[in-house]
């Protein structure tokens, strides 16, 4: 844990000008937390030539989580507690043992936290430190099990970001084809004459499987820009048939056991629309999330089995892994919603 990849900060609320909490503080809570690899911030223990509560709040946003001995019942110590509690911040509570059962209001537990499993003191015995650490610990194991999440995202978007975009191109088609599969879609092999005009500049990758009756195909079109132009209909294709949403065709045979066709087309790409081109490329379809349109339904004239599409835009990806897991979760939507009747 004293990695310094991993190095986390605390801040320590604490009750000032108090021999025994200054105690506590430099034979306890100091040293457990730096033999845990952890930086402790006590606003007295900082240099600084700014304004104190501004101070304050700088060492509090700048920690992980926080320490608040309620010693004494000082406000700022409370509100300091509540503050990094109200950010999201963990809260390790601990006090001296007799501010449990005092009734002077300044050596009392405050009701509204006397419900806390808070760490009692009398002294930095070992007893002490040996559950503090052992509290710090059950604390730090999920933060730094986000923050190593968090770095190793920051690398995959520099390593992403220093390829050429020809290379980032074929990342993301790969990195599609491995989420399509490993969900049990099956590709297609797609014919010359299936594919609409003017899509050369750009990967396809038409996939499909059939569940319940029902025959899923997803298309992803992978390209350095979104191709706009393929959100217009084509002539080829008929008046209500945008490109890709039927290729490659259905063998007539599929036709006989099938409830329905639903259709999923992902335009992926380094750059995406503009806002503009965007609303008038899909002016005809019905908005169903963040950059997800559908969904129009359609009978595809032989024997009439209903048809849905959904579209979605995936642009600007900043790193493999986020662009697997958008497209990931993206299918897992489509594949869980409901198909028209």
């Amino acid at each position: 844990m004293a990695n310094r990849l991993n190095k986390m900060k605390c801040f320590v609320a604490t009750a000032l000008g108090h021999a025994d909490v200054d105690r506590v503080y430099n034979k306890a809570i100091r040293p457990v937390l730096r033999d845990l690899g952890v930086k402790p911030l006590r606003i007295d223990r900082i240099e600084h030539n700014d304004d104190i509560d501004n101070q304050i709040f700088a060492l509090l946003n700048a920690s992980h989580f926080c320490i608040a001995d309620l010693t004494y019942a000082r406000p700022s110590a409370y509100y300091e507690a509540g503050y990094a509690l109200g950010s999201n911040r963990p809260v390790i509570y601990i006090v001296r043992n007799d501010h449990f059962r005092n009734p002077e209001d300044d050596k009392r537990v405050h009701f509204d936290l006397q419900m806390k499993n808070i760490i009692g003191w009398t002294k930095a015995n070992d007893a002490f430190k040996h559950r503090l650490r052992k509290r710090v610990r059950h604390i730090l194991a999920p933060l730094i099990k986000q923050r190593n999440v968090d770095l190793a995202a920051k690398a995959a978007e520099r390593a992403f970001d220093g390829l050429p975009a020809n290379q980032q191109v074929l990342q993301l088609m790969l990195a599609g084809r491995r989420v399509l599969e490993g969900l049990g879609y099956r590709p297609i092999k797609e014919r010359e004459e299936d594919r609409p005009p003017g899509t050369g500049e750009v990967a396809s990758l038409p996939y499909f499987r059939t569940r319940a009756g029902v025959r899923w195909q997803v298309h992803l079109v992978v390209g350095k820009q979104v191709p706009v132009k393929l959100f217009q209909p084509h002539a080829r294709w008929g008046e209500d048939v945008g490109p890709y949403m039927l290729t490659p065709p259905v063998p007539d045979k599929a036709y006989k056991s099938l409830k329905g066709i639903r259709s999923f087309l992902l335009l992926a790409g380094l750059r995406g629309p503009k806002e503009q081109a965007l609303r008038a490329g899909l002016a005809s379809w019905r908005p169903l999330g963040d950059k997800v349109f559908g969904r129009r339904e359609w009978s595809t004239g032989k024997r009439d089995a209903p048809h849905d599409v959904h579209l979605a835009v995936l642009d600007n990806p900043k790193s493999i892994p986020a662009y697997s897991e958008r497209l990931a979760d993206l299918l897992g939507r489509w594949a869980r919603s409901r198909v028209p009747s």
